[in-house]
């Protein structure tokens, strides 16, 4: 596989992986929020009147807050030292993690690349002792 290919797929990796923390950081609105208002039935007058004339109706939109209490905010605000420590450790084992899997697909990408310019100059050797680089 080419570089290129390598860190696509590396980048690609990334992006899934991160869209979780993203999802948690940036927190979803409500179900409430989502729903869209529902306008209410027009009164029976108002139907008898042509709708060219009849305003639209103003809807009230309401906002409801509801708090996560299991989400990583309020952990983080609720919790003591060892829930922060807990967090903070796993940040930092999980950045050690990424960094291990860079590291080792560059060096993957090293091995093959080595790989395949010993595999052309063996066989376009005209000897043993010549292959090996003697």
């Amino acid at each position: 596989m080419s570089l290129k290919k390598h860190l696509s797929s590396l980048l690609a990796a990334a992006m899934i992986a991160a869209v979780p923390g993203v999802a948690l950081v940036a927190s979803p609105a409500s179900a409430a929020e989502q729903a869209a208002p529902t306008a209410a039935a027009p009164a029976p007058e108002a139907a008898a009147m042509p709708s060219a004339a009849t305003p639209a109706p103003a809807t009230m939109v309401s906002r409801e807050t509801v708090a996560n209490p299991y989400g990583l905010d309020a952990l983080w605000k609720q919790g003591d030292f060892v829930a922060r420590g807990t967090l903070i450790i796993l940040v930092i084992m999980s950045m050690g993690s990424w960094y291990i899997l860079v590291i080792k697909l560059f060096e993957q990408y090293k091995l093959l690349q080595q790989a395949k310019n010993m595999q052309k100059t063996f066989w376009s050797a005209g000897s043993i002792e010549k292959a090996r680089g003697r």
